[in-house]
């Protein structure tokens, strides 16, 4: 892989892009390495933080999307955490605008990529899968990410995967059916997988909280 430097203008930063899609969904990440002594101390980052770049651009995409947001934006989403199943007119009768405004603010928010879609929450102990847990995996290099994350996405039972920080480099959500289940899983799927030094299991005995993040 090619690690290209870059210049990022509205800052004056020196870069190393990262970039696989595979992995970012057409998002680089840029790691600050320097910075340039003109910059008043104020913008200077100290240590080196990262950023979520849309490709092609020198804006901060996070800062970006929640700034073409406004209120009414944020009362919709609050609502549809609350329940999704809640109907157009619904929603604009509790947020006093017409039905027509809501379509558009939703259109909106789709093309943003805020909204990606609506999941169906299940019991899953009553369909049989009494076990959930969180293996953090632990790879023999950096290296190795990309091809062990396109090998983990091949077992079904992996519903999560996070990259992340600390002691190991990947950690899943993993749904079995029962002890003997998660054992083949771990055995003969995710051990066998080539960059992958070793595993952690952390067996859930119950979930007291599910929910999204409050907007409002």
């Amino acid at each position: 892989m090619i690690i290209p430097k870059i210049k990022i203008n509205h800052l004056n930063l020196l870069a190393l892009i990262f970039d696989n899609t595979n992995i970012f969904n057409k998002l680089y990440v840029i790691k600050v390495i320097k910075t340039n002594n003109k910059i008043p101390k104020k913008f200077i980052l100290s240590p080196p933080k990262i950023y979520l770049i849309h490709k092609g651009s020198g804006k901060n995409l996070n800062s970006q999307i929640f700034n073409n947001l406004d209120k009414l934006d944020l009362d919709i989403l609050d609502i549809l955490i609350k329940d999704c199943k809640t109907p157009y007119l619904e929603i604009a009768r509790i947020c006093h605008v017409s039905g027509g405004t809501i379509h558009v603010r939703m259109k909106k928010m789709e093309d943003m990529g805020i909204l990606l879609g609506y999941n169906l929450s299940l019991d899953l102990t009553k369909l049989g899968f009494d076990i959930c847990c969180f293996v953090a995996i632990y790879t023999d290099s950096t290296s190795y990410i990309p091809d062990v994350i396109n090998d983990l996405q091949n077992i079904k039972e992996i519903t999560e995967l996070h990259i992340t920080t600390g002691d190991f480099e990947i950690l899943t959500k993993v749904i079995c059916k029962n002890i003997e289940h998660l054992q083949d899983m771990l055995i003969n799927k995710i051990n066998k997988i080539k960059g992958i030094n070793r595993t952690n299991t952390f067996i859930s005995l119950i979930q007291k909280i599910n929910r999204n993040v409050a907007l409002n």
